[in-house]
């Protein structure tokens, strides 16, 4: 369970830093010092792609001049892009599509949904494991319910016995769950 949180996490990460890049890159409008600006804020080249082609590798070694630790992702990012390169031209439009517009919404819209998921899913295991925890408990309320007594009566009996009110009325409350 937790390594399912961890990665579903790691993955709203990475899909909200893009999503922010993408949003910051919209707002750049073809200025190339705000491009360049956004590509070193988030120490990515992917950001130098919204550029001409001639201005692609100004913009790499502008972004790697300033995090040296990216060299090595820099030199896959261009051994790719040869390799791209190499299998000829490709027939597509260079138009910025409406979709990038609407990518942070999308995102944030995105990354909310997935923590209330997680968030549900959460509080059902926090549940069940809060009843583990008291099954004992769970299991003579639940008897004691079965043969007719109120709710008010087993609360009475248990605080006799020396549980405090507090725990009973957790366990009450999970059980009506």
């Amino acid at each position: 369970m937790k390594k399912v949180i961890l990665l579903i996490t790691f993955l709203l990460l990475v899909s909200f830093v893009s999503a922010s890049l993408n949003h910051d890159l919209n707002n750049c409008e073809n200025s190339l010092r705000c491009i360049y600006m956004v590509a070193i804020k988030y120490g990515s080249f992917e950001a130098c792609d919204i550029l001409p082609a001639s201005a692609i590798t100004n913009c790499e070694n502008f972004v790697l001049s300033q995090n040296p630790e990216l060299e090595s992702d820099l030199e896959l990012r261009r051994a790719i892009t040869k390799e791209i390169d190499s299998l000829g031209p490709v027939d597509f439009v260079n138009e910025q599509s409406s979709v990038k517009s609407y990518s942070f919404p999308i995102g944030v819209i995105s990354v909310s949904l997935i923590f209330f998921v997680l968030f549900i899913l959460f509080e059902k295991h926090r549940h069940e494991s809060f009843l583990e925890d008291n099954e004992e408990l769970a299991n003579y309320i639940k008897h004691n319910q079965s043969l007719g007594k109120s709710d008010d009566e087993i609360k009475k009996a248990l605080i006799n016995t020396g549980w405090k009110i507090q725990d009973l009325e957790k366990v009450f409350k999970h059980l009506k769950k």
